[in-house]
C-alpha cells in the first residue's frame, strides 16, 4: 500500500477504493483534494463475448494552485486476479508498482494495490495531468447463461470529481441495458456492440444488466429415513413459485401423497414412510427467473405472526428494540446491516452454526449470510416491517465478492420484506452489498437467486433442498446448471366426482370433486364452470375459481347438488370445465325438503342413513334365518 504524502512544493494523492476514492493528507490544516486539483474520470469498460473485461480509467487533474502539483498516484481495486496493468502518463509508458493480496480470513477480499510515481512534474496553476490505468479484470462482468451483469463498487469519495463518467461497451447479443443503477443513462448499438453511458457515477455504484431473464437446471435429491418400527409420514419443502420465479417440474420421484401450499407460499409434500427405510426423492426441474413481477402467483397476506419473534429473531430484546426505534424503514435497516457487519469467508467454509440476531450484534466479524439476513429480519419485525427468510441457492462465479454458505451444498439465504405499496415480498440480499463494496442489492435483486424455501411463520422450517442428507454424509445433494428451455405444456387435469357417504351409503346430493394437476406446472386463477341440464338444479358451494393447482396435486371440493321440483331424490347431469377441459357426470340431487326446512336440512341424512342401516339389519336378520333353516 502506498502512503500518502504532502510537501509544500507538492501534494502525493491515494487513491483508496474498493473502486476509486481520492485521499490527500496536509501537515498544516485539513484540506481536501478539491481545494488543491480539479478532477476528472471517465471509465470505460469493454466486454468481450467470454465476459472478460478490460477496464480504462482516464484522468485529467488540473492544479488550482500555482504550488502543488502530484507526484504519486494510488490505485486498490477488489480483485486480486488483475491481468495486463498499464500506465500511460502524458502519452509515456509508467513502470507500475504492484501489490496484490489474496483473499483470507485476515485480509478479507482480495485485493491489487497499484502505485504510480510520475518521473516529471507538472507545476502551475491550470497546469493539467493527463493519464490512464488500465488492466483486465475478470471479476467486474460476469455471463451467466444468457445473462450478462456489469458491476462497478461506488467510489469513497464522489464529491472530489468536478466530472465522472462511465462506459460500458458490451457485446450486442446481450441486447441494450434492462435494469441500470443509476438510471440516466443512453446507450445505442454500433456494429456488433451496444454502447451504455453514464454522465455521473452513482453514489451506490454502477450496475448494468443485460437480459430480462434467466434459466437453470435443478437435480435435487432429499434423504428420508424412519428407523422406527412403525410406518410414519415426513414433510419436505419443494421449490415453489414465487413473485420472480416460476417452475416447472420435469419429473419427482416418487410422488408424494399429497402436496399443498403453506401460509408462507412454500409447497410441502408429505410422504408415508414404512417402518425401518430410507426413501431417496429425486427431483428434477427447470426455475425460470425473471425480473419483472408474475403477478398472477397469489401473494400471501402478511399477518401478525409475521412480527414476531422466533429462534434467532428475538424482537423484544432491548438491543434490537433500541435499534428498531433508530432504523425504522427497510432501507435504514439494510444499510445498518450492511455497514454494521462484516462477512467472514473463511467461516463459510466450515459449516458455521447460526449464531442468531443478538450473537450478530455483538460478533459482527464472525457472521456469514445467515447472520445478514437473521439481524436484517429481526430488527424489521421489531420496527414493524413484516419480513421473512428466504433459503435456496444463489449462483456466484466469484465466491470472494458473492459468497455461498453450507460447504456441502453451498446454500444461500437472504432477507425479504413486504411493501405495503406494491403489495408483495421484495427480496434482498444485504450479505453481497456488504461484500460487494456496496453494490445495490436492495433496489434490484439479481437473476441469480433461487428458492428453495421460505420462513416466516417459523425461523427453521421448513427446510431448504440440501438439508435432507444421510447422517454424516458429504454427499451434494443439489446440483444447478444453467438453463435453455422452460417448457409450456397444455392445461391436462383429471377430474373425479364421487358421491360421499355414511357408513357405506351414498348421500344423495352430496359429492366430493376431485381435480388432478397431471403436470409439472401450477397454475392460478383457473375458472371452474359447472353446468347443469335443467334450470331446477341448485349448486351449493360453488366456487367460481380455482385460485391455485400446484404441480401434481389434487384438491378436492365438496359439492351440494339440490333440486327445487322434486320431494325426492333425481337423476340428473352436470358438465364440469376448467379452461379447456371438460368432463360430464350423471348425479342424483337431494330433494326440495332440504332447502325449506332447516332442520330436516341438518337431520336428513342422519334419518335416511338410520333408516338404511334398519332395512340392512332386517335383511341380514332374514339372511340368518334362512340360513338356520
Amino acid at each position: 500500500m502506498l502512503i500518502p504524502m504532502f510537501w509544500k512544493k507538492f501534494a502525493a494523492i491515494f487513491l483508496s477504493i474498493f473502486f476509486l476514492s481520492l485521499v490527500i493528507a496536509t501537515s498544516a490544516q485539513a484540506q481536501t483534494d478539491s481545494d488543491y486539483f480539479d478532477t476528472k474520470l471517465h471509465t470505460t469498460v469493454t466486454v468481450n463475448e467470454t465476459g472478460s473485461s478490460r477496464i480504462k480509467h482516464e484522468f485529467i487533474i488540473a492544479n488550482k494552485t500555482p504550488t502543488t502539483y502530484i507526484s504519486q498516484y494510488g490505485l486498490k481495486i477488489s480483485s486480486a486476479d488483475l491481468k495486463n496493468i498499464t500506465i500511460v502518463s502524458d502519452g509515456k509508458a509508467v513502470e507500475p508498482e504492484i501489490v496484490s493480496t489474496k483473499a483470507g480470513q485476515q485480509s478479507g477480499p482480495g485485493q491489487t494495490s497499484i502505485g504510480i510515481t510520475f518521473p516529471d512534474k507538472i507545476v502551475g496553476e491550470g497546469k493539467t495531468r493527463k493519464f490512464t490505468i488500465s488492466y483486465t479484470n475478470p471479476n467486474a462482468a460476469v455471463i451467466s447463461g444468457s445473462v450478462l451483469e456489469v458491476t462497478l463498487p461506488p467510489q469513497a469519495n464522489p464529491q472530489d470529481y468536478s466530472s465522472y463518467r462511465i462506459t460500458l461497451i458490451t457485446p450486442d447479443k446481450f441486447g441494450g441495458p434492462i435494469r441500470t443503477t443509476p438510471k440516466n443513462l443512453t446507450f445505442t448499438a454500433q456494429g456488433n456492440q451496444v454502447i451504455t453511458s453514464f454522465d455521473r457515477g452513482g453514489e451506490r455504484g454502477t450496475f448494468a444488466l443485460f437480459g430480462s431473464i434467466q434459466l437453470f437446471d435443478l437435480d435435487l435429491s432429499y434423504h428420508l429415513n424412519n428407523p422406527t418400527n412403525n410406518p410414519g409420514i415426513t414433510q419436505i419443502a419443494l421449490p415453489p413459485d414465487t413473485t420472480f420465479q416460476k417452475m416447472h417440474y420435469h419429473q419427482l420421484d416418487p410422488r408424494p401423497e399429497k402436496i399443498e401450499l403453506d401460509a408462507d407460499g412454500n409447497w410441502i409434500a408429505t410422504y408415508q414412510l414404512p417402518a425401518s427405510t430410507d426413501t431417496v426423492v429425486n427431483l428434477n426441474a427447470t426455475v425460470l427467473l425473471t425480473l419483472e413481477p408474475n403477478l398472477k402467483i397469489p401473494i400471501p397476506k402478511p399477518t401478525q405472526s409475521l412480527l414476531e419473534s422466533q429462534d434467532y429473531w428475538p424482537v423484544n430484546h432491548p438491543d434490537i428494540k433500541e435499534l428498531a426505534q433508530k432504523y425504522t424503514t427497510a432501507k435504514d435497516i439494510n444499510d445498518f446491516v450492511v455497514n454494521t457487519l462484516s462477512y467472514n469467508t473463511a467461516m463459510a467454509f466450515n459449516a458455521p452454526e447460526r449464531l442468531g440476531a443478538i450473537e450478530a450484534l455483538n460478533n459482527p466479524d464472525q457472521v456469514v449470510c445467515q447472520e445478514f439476513t437473521d439481524l436484517f429480519v429481526t430488527l424489521a419485525r421489531s420496527a414493524g416491517v413484516y419480513s421473512r427468510r428466504a433459503t435456496g441457492y444463489a449462483h456466484s462465479q466469484n465466491s470472494e465478492l458473492r459468497p455461498l454458505s453450507l460447504v456441502e451444498d453451498i446454500l444461500h439465504s437472504w432477507p425479504e420484506y413486504f411493501d405495503p405499496a406494491q403489495q408483495r415480498w421484495i427480496p434482498i440480499d444485504p450479505t453481497w452489498e456488504n461484500t460487494t463494496g456496496g453494490v445495490d442489492y436492495f433496489h434490484q435483486l439479481d437473476l441469480n437467486h433461487i428458492v428453495f424455501a421460505i420462513n416466516g411463520q417459523n425461523s427453521i422450517t421448513p427446510h431448504p433442498a440440501g438439508s435432507y442428507k444421510e447422517q454424516d454424509s458429504a454427499q451434494k445433494t443439489v446440483y444447478v446448471e444453467f438453463g435453455t428451455h422452460f417448457p409450456e405444456e397444455k392445461l391436462s387435469f383429471v377430474f373425479n366426482l364421487t358421491p360421499q357417504k355414511i357408513l357405506g351409503i351414498n348421500i344423495p346430493g352430496r359429492y366430493l370433486l376431485q381435480i388432478s394437476n397431471n403436470i409439472g406446472q401450477a397454475y392460478y386463477h383457473l375458472p371452474l364452470n359447472i353446468q347443469t341440464s335443467t334450470t331446477n338444479l341448485v349448486i351449493k358451494n360453488n366456487p367460481k375459481e380455482i385460485t391455485a393447482l400446484l404441480p401434481f396435486q389434487t384438491i378436492e371440493i365438496p359439492l351440494v347438488f339440490e333440486n327445487n321440483s322434486s320431494w325426492l331424490p333425481i337423476h340428473d347431469t352436470i358438465e364440469l370445465k376448467i379452461a379447456d377441459d371438460f368432463q360430464k357426470f350423471n348425479i342424483t340431487t337431494s330433494p326440495q325438503l332440504q332447502l325449506n326446512l332447516s332442520f330436516y336440512q341438518e337431520h336428513y341424512y342422519l334419518v335416511m342413513a338410520g333408516g338404511a342401516i334398519f332395512v340392512t339389519l332386517i335383511a341380514g336378520s332374514l339372511l340368518v334365518f334362512r340360513r338356520k333353516k
